[in-house]
């Protein structure tokens, strides 16, 4: 009777923070819309924040760094609010990590507090020190400081590891995460519902005062597919793979289940169809695959069926609604699909292919140490006659061969390695299985064969998630069968 009084008040959408983060959600966004013109008002929201963080850290470092996952999580592209040119992600990891180092320095064991014991933190360390002297030289070979430094920010929260690792271990702090994780997708589904339903309406339109905000300040793109339905992409929509893989390994377990499970998969598919994006709807399908490990063959295979029919019926429904009623949207789907084979027939997809030249003439400069962060390459879009200049090379493998050569390759593909081994030892340590770690495998496989067409691994969230493996699988008390019971706690149906 405790244990059923327990669930009943600890499901997660009855508590205040999960109420808490969704007006946080709501209300950022707002305030970044409202003031993205006046560099007083971003100026001054990131000042009183960034105060805001210094008084929760020396309060208690955890809210701090609670803070800083709010806005992670939250907080969309980083970019909601910029002091000086700096996006308040990047200036809150910097005001973080110095007084986590100062916060340290106070403490009788030191180095402890820096560190962590495993290779996989020693690995990072020597991957981060090759990228910044590879970069250092790209500068000095003509790279411009500006952008090698803005390509430089996403390696820099692998600062977050040992943080993350010494200060959220307690069981409040990982009920806190994972609420988060939860309000995150849910507010991400509905935001990009909202956007899909402005644009195929009309009541906003490409390049006006929101399409600038959304693009500019969200790192957002909206495309008009001419049947009705926009594509909207946005980089936060990394996180619906996870939640997407993760929530059906989890589902697989043979009990009954809490709706809120098939709820967070509907609403990952929902992301995954209005983004559109041909390598993330493969990479979620083929990170269902690792999934079968321990599993019963027909409820795997019903499973990862009913999946892949919620992502096919979600795109059916969102495009016939954003049409009027006038089209499932099958004609859009064959056309994506086909253009894999036939580039041509779509313009983004032959933009993509066209650079494949320019990016092989770049690694034949300096194949093995790369040309370091920031590096540019030259191309002629199709149908045109101007010469564009790119830091954005749009293939992840590619992209880090250009730019930190086969060595660098080779360093990042030795930390992946580590890590992948080091997850299939707990998946085999366990007494029980979990899912969540085979989810998590099944997320790294994902991400990996997305590599391989978008660069996710050099972006601030797929770093983020790599960093998030890293403190699960280094534990040598792991937190995993708390998390993974508080989980079942609170989306197990109660009979």
């Amino acid at each position: 009777m405790l244990y059923k009084k327990h669930l009943t008040h600890q499901a997660i959408f009855f508590h205040r923070q999960t109420w808490v983060f969704f007006v946080i959600y709501v209300l950022a966004r707002l305030l970044s819309f409202t003031t993205f013109t006046s560099t007083f008002a971003q100026g001054t929201i990131v000042f009183c924040t960034v105060m805001a963080l210094g008084i929760l850290f020396f309060k208690k470092p955890q809210w701090a760094l609670s803070l800083i996952l709010i806005e992670l999580f939250l907080g969309g592209s980083g970019h909601l609010f910029e002091l000086g040119g700096l996006a308040i992600r990047s200036v809150f990891l910097l005001v973080f990590s110095l007084l986590y180092a100062i916060y340290t320095l106070t403490k009788k064991n030191k180095w402890q507090n820096f560190s962590i014991p495993h290779i996989l933190f020693y690995t990072i360390i020597g991957m981060c020190c090759y990228v910044v002297l590879t970069t250092t030289n790209g500068v000095l070979q003509g790279n411009t400081l500006e952008a090698a430094l803005q390509d430089l920010v996403p390696f820099l929260f692998f600062a977050l590891l040992p943080p993350i690792f010494h200060l959220m271990q307690d069981k409040k702090g990982q009920e806190f995460f994972l609420r988060l994780c939860v309000v995150s997708v849910f507010c991400t589904a509905l935001f990009s519902l909202y956007n899909e339903i402005l644009f195929s309406s009309g009541a906003t339109i490409i390049h006006d005062h929101y399409y600038s905000w959304f693009r500019d300040v969200l790192m957002g793109k909206v495309t008009n597919m001419y049947t009705g339905f926009f594509r909207i992409v946005l980089p936060e929509h990394m996180f619906a793979i996870v939640a997407l893989i993760i929530s059906t390994s989890l589902v697989m377990k043979k009990e009954k289940h809490h709706a809120l499970w098939y709820g967070i998969i509907l609403a990952s598919s929902i992301i995954l169809v209005l983004n559109l994006s041909r390598a993330y709807i493969l990479g979620a399908l083929i990170g269902l695959l690792p999934l079968y490990y321990r599993r019963d063959l027909l409820r795997y295979v019903g499973i990862v069926f009913a999946v892949t029919i919620t992502m096919g019926l979600s795109f059916f429904v969102t495009h016939f609604i954003a049409s009027g009623g006038t089209s499932f949207g099958q004609t859009l789907f064959f056309h994506r699909a086909t253009s894999i084979l036939h580039p041509e027939t779509e313009q983004s997809t032959y933009t993509r292919t066209t650079l494949l030249d320019p990016i092989q003439r770049k690694i034949s400069q300096a194949p093995f140490f790369g040309s370091g962060l920031g590096s540019t390459i030259r191309f002629q879009p199709p149908n045109s006659s101007k010469i564009v200049t790119t830091r954005q090379f749009d293939w992840g493998y590619l992209e880090i061969i250009a730019e930190l050569g086969f060595v660098g390759l080779g360093i990042f593909v030795f930390f992946l390695s580590s890590l992948l081994c080091t997850l299939v030892t707990h998946i085999k340590k366990t007494k029980e299985f979990h899912g969540l770690y085979v989810g998590i495998l099944g997320v790294l496989v994902s991400l990996l064969f997305i590599e391989i067409f978008t660069p996710i691994f050099t972006h601030v969230l797929g770093i983020f998630f790599l960093t998030l493996c890293c403190v699960l699988v280094t534990q040598k008390h792991t937190p995993l069968d708390i998390i993974v019971n508080y989980f079942y706690r609170l989306f197990r149906r109660i009979t």
